[in-house]
């Protein structure tokens, strides 16, 4: 859930850079729309919708739930890549989107971790996408 709301800030901080379009074109309103159904599953494939009476059994939900909530993640960062080469003319820099795809990369990767079937490797990855996450949202949105 952490991830997921770093995720949703960067996602909307981010896109202040955006004003500096002199105007939107289709492309620009599906992928930005693109980009923000995949945010939307990140964070609702998450929600546990609980029973009026009984225990919420949350690892079970989660072991249920980690291949949509996963593909939804990797998903994310995979559109965040290309938004930001699509977008790469709006930073200052000739070469700034560069360096935020290598931020990204790492991200991908941590998500993806979370397929694994031992569990130690979805911590792992799951503290990887938080600090690289953090440190993106810190260095290239705000």
């Amino acid at each position: 859930m952490f991830n997921a709301l770093i995720a949703l800030i960067i996602g909307w901080v981010g896109m202040f850079y955006l004003s500096a379009r002199p105007h939107w074109d289709i492309a620009e309103i599906v992928i930005n729309f693109t980009g923000a159904v995949f945010q939307y599953f990140s964070c609702s494939l998450l929600s546990i919708r609980p029973k009026d009476e009984g225990i919420v059994d949350m690892p079970a939900f989660f072991e249920r739930q980690r291949p949509y909530i996963m593909s939804a993640f990797v998903a994310m960062m995979l559109m965040g890549f290309f938004e930001n080469w699509w977008d790469r003319n709006l930073l200052t820099g000739p070469f700034d989107w560069l360096s935020q795809e290598i931020a990204v990369i790492p991200m991908v990767v941590f998500s993806a971790m979370g397929f694994a079937p031992q569990r130690w490797l979805q911590w792992l990855g799951g503290a990887g996408l938080a600090a690289i996450q953090c440190y993106f949202l810190l260095t290239y949105v705000v």
